[in-house]
């Protein structure tokens, strides 16, 4: 189907493929040495949790994080591990609320995932550590103030966290978190 919403990470020398089609549906797929996997719905394994608008992925320790944002405004995570997925768990019952998010990203850096989500013109931010989430911080507020941020793209380059925001003026702005 269409999608509206797409992430990917290298997990284990494999492509992990993620997308969030037209109707919300959250789906997987994996690149293998010579073939592709058939896309299977996530929710059917991790929990139905509504409909999702935006997916991010990384690879922490070796195994697929994703990171989702539903309509109703909630944030999900579920990590895959090679025989099966956990459950969704409610990232903002430990990192607390924010608002509706339009874009989200996901990187790994020493072990530990960040998500960087853009709602409502602002830049959230996560740490989420073995088995605990730090608060969401306004990342406009401490390192960006370029405008009404609308995407977002994260990358970890010599363990140091890059955040690349898009403002809907068409501005791109850059920061080292």
């Amino acid at each position: 189907g269409s999608y509206s919403s797409l992430a990917a990470a290298s997990v284990a020398g494999e492509l992990h493929i993620a997308g969030v089609t037209a109707d919300g549906r959250l789906w997987h797929t994996i690149r293998h040495a010579a073939s592709w996997q058939i896309f299977l719905d996530v929710e059917s394994q991790a929990g139905d949790r509504g409909t999702f608008r935006t997916v991010a992925a990384a690879s922490v320790a070796n195994e697929l994080h994703l990171v989702g944002g539903t309509n109703d405004g909630r944030v999900w995570h579920t990590i895959r591990h090679p025989a099966n997925w956990d459950a969704f768990g409610d990232v903002e019952a430990q990192a607390g609320d924010v608002v509706h998010l339009v874009a989200s990203a996901a990187a790994s850096v020493s072990d530990k995932l960040q998500v960087v989500g853009a709602g409502e013109g602002s830049l959230w931010h996560t740490i989420r550590y073995t088995a605990a989430w730090s608060p969401f911080g306004d990342v406009e507020g401490l390192a960006l103030q370029g405008g009404h941020f609308v995407t977002v793209a994260l990358a970890t380059v010599s363990n140091e966290l890059h955040l690349v925001g898009g403002t809907s003026e068409g501005r791109l702005w850059h920061t080292v978190c």
